[in-house]
């Protein structure tokens, strides 16, 4: 079974009083993580650093038998997926096109995108409903759209590992629901391994198998949901109360304006 592990992992910011301190979890093949945590936890250093967007750091980074921490950036690229949390487009590109960059691992530098990459970007698109919009201008897209078209993108890559950076953030809840029910199916059906950072824990109940809870640049609490999703772990990680509820057969977290603490 495939493995991505996660042992020991630190890294810090020069110039930024932060850093991550001995960060160590596993996930397999089949697997949704989500990380949770509030503003500024290290959520999206985390996988900035597995991502190797940012380094170096100290620790063991392993996806399978293989040291992420020591490999190129094209052979990551048909590793890891990554989806930003904020990305700011510098050209007017297509939406086509936009998700065929998806496919660049896989295309020489001097050739043109073959019958199978167009194929694989079409498809991405269809997935999540965005054929319609495939020859529109990414750029005037509204922010939503835009992070639909990413999550395209990284479906048309065909990784084993997707790295999804809050996904979910500025949609509307039937296109948060799209992309929620989307991973869920290519987890499912490819047997990939997903670690995606989310801010609203009832996101992470409705499709996680294993949780991690994050507080500054630290793990406090890992495993599967029911475990690790109580009042008392979320009351240590938010300062918040809450109550948690069983409702069309899952569990909900419920607040209130006066659950700050």
């Amino acid at each position: 079974m495939v493995e991505l592990s996660v042992t020991d992992a630190s890294f810090s910011y020069a110039a930024a009083d932060f850093s991550l301190r001995n960060i160590s979890f596993q996930i397999s093949s089949g697997e949704i993580c989500c990380l949770l945590g509030p503003n500024a936890s290290g959520k999206t250093t985390l996988i900035k650093f597995i991502a190797q967007i940012i380094g170096p750091g100290n620790g063991r980074i392993f996806f399978d038998d293989r040291d992420l921490l020591t490999l190129q950036p094209i052979e990551l690229a048909k590793l890891i997926a990554y989806v930003p949390q904020i990305h700011i487009a510098s050209f007017p590109y297509k939406v086509i096109d936009m998700v065929l960059m998806g496919r660049n691992p896989y295309v020489n530098f001097f050739s043109a995108p073959k019958k199978r990459d167009l194929e694989m970007s079409t498809k991405a698109l269809s997935i999540l409903g965005l054929e319609g919009i495939q020859n529109r201008i990414y750029t005037e897209l509204s922010g939503g759209q835009q992070k639909l078209v990413l999550m395209a993108r990284a479906l048309a890559q065909e990784t084993p590992l997707m790295l999804l950076d809050e996904p979910t953030a500025h949609l509307d809840i039937r296109n948060s629901l799209l992309i929620l029910n989307s991973i869920t199916k290519l987890v499912k059906e490819k047997k990939i391994i997903v670690l995606m950072a989310l801010h609203d824990p009832n996101e992470a109940l409705l499709v996680a198998d294993k949780v991690v809870m994050m507080k500054d640049g630290q793990i406090i609490a890992e495993g599967i949901p029911k475990n690790v999703l109580t009042p008392e772990s979320i009351k240590e990680i938010y300062d918040v109360r809450v109550e948690i509820v069983s409702s069309f057969n899952r569990r909900i977290v419920v607040s209130s304006l006066d659950s700050l603490l």
